[in-house]
């Protein structure tokens, strides 16, 4: 797959589930999107090691820095419905975050303009 310069990525949420299959080839592809959320459901060791796989095969750093894992909020969820839960109260935290940043920018913007 290759989704570095499909236009549907932009702004997409995407969660890398691969229960150990093709790991490295899933999360080169979320990361090389432009998705506003890439996450990995695994333990932390597990994406530490495939970043540093990706780095070495020359990933950019920044798109490695955007990765979050292990993925979801931290609720001690342990049931797969809870670390589903986790995980889309991740993506909509990271969401508005995003949204609150943009506006930021926009009122710094106009301030600026005006002043």
């Amino acid at each position: 797959f290759d989704f570095a310069d499909d236009p549907r990525m932009k702004g997409a949420f995407v969660v890398v589930a691969t229960q150990g299959k093709r790991d490295r080839d899933a999360l080169r592809c979320a990361l090389s999107s432009n998705a506003a959320y890439v996450a990995m459901i695994g333990s932390r060791r597990k994406a530490e090691k495939l970043k540093a796989d990706l780095l070495a095969e020359g990933m950019a750093v920044d798109n490695l820095d955007a990765l979050h894992y292990p993925a979801g909020l931290d609720i001690g969820a342990v049931t797969p419905d809870e670390i589903a839960l986790s995980v889309l109260a991740e993506i909509v935290q990271d969401r508005h975050k995003a949204d609150a940043g943009s506006k930021n920018v926009t009122a710094r913007k106009t301030s600026f303009s005006t002043g």
